[in-house]
């Protein structure tokens, strides 16, 4: 809630690009704290709560400047583009609940799979970034 509190806030002053910057790196940050705190073997809810809190606001912060940017990249299949965005959330979700599931019922297991995805979108982030600034370049 605080993150989409300040996504709310301060959007239309920051600007999308601006919003993505301070959201991305705190999932970032949250999935290296999360695995690390886990990996050292800090065995105290803080050590699982913290992390995740960061990445809850880091998501909040920087998915509604994604969205619209997805959304509104082509106007014509903006219907098409959420339909997508929505599959994609619910599909990984399924893929990373599946993994909780069949592996080993620990908590650095946890961190890894929940971790592993927030780095994963981070990469996938910065790709797709440098992906449209080429682009625009040319």
């Amino acid at each position: 809630l605080f993150g989409n509190f300040l996504a709310g806030r301060f959007s239309v002053d920051l600007k999308v690009e601006r919003m993505l910057a301070i959201g991305t790196p705190l999932l970032a940050l949250s999935a290296v704290l999360l695995i690390g705190l886990l990996a050292a073997g800090v065995d105290h809810p803080f050590s699982i709560f913290i992390p995740i809190g960061l990445s809850f606001i880091g998501t909040g912060i920087a998915q509604p400047s994604a969205i619209s940017t997805a959304i509104g990249a082509d106007p014509e299949i903006g219907g098409a583009a959420s339909a997508l965005l929505g599959f994609m959330q619910i599909a990984f979700g399924a893929i990373a609940i599946t993994l909780v599931g069949l592996l080993p019922q620990t908590a650095i297991t946890f961190a890894l799979i929940s971790g592993g995805a927030l780095v994963l979108a981070v990469l996938a982030d910065r790709g797709l970034h440098g992906r449209a600034q080429s682009a625009q370049t040319r």
